[in-house]
């Protein structure tokens, strides 16, 4: 009796019940991450801008 069989499938339900939380979690914070990511695309315009200004 071998073992790797067992530890394929092993492997293989905890890679999907890892994707399954995952996914769970991306969808939960997903709404939050647009909103971090066009905030911190609206400070790097800023920055920009501020560095036109001053120049």
């Amino acid at each position: 009796m071998s073992w790797a069989p067992v530890l394929t499938l092993a492997q293989l339900s905890t890679h999907r019940h890892m994707a399954t939380v995952l996914e769970f979690i991306w969808l939960r914070l997903r709404p939050y991450m647009v909103g971090v990511f066009s905030l911190w695309l609206v400070g790097l315009r800023l920055k920009s801008l501020d560095r036109v200004a001053q120049t």
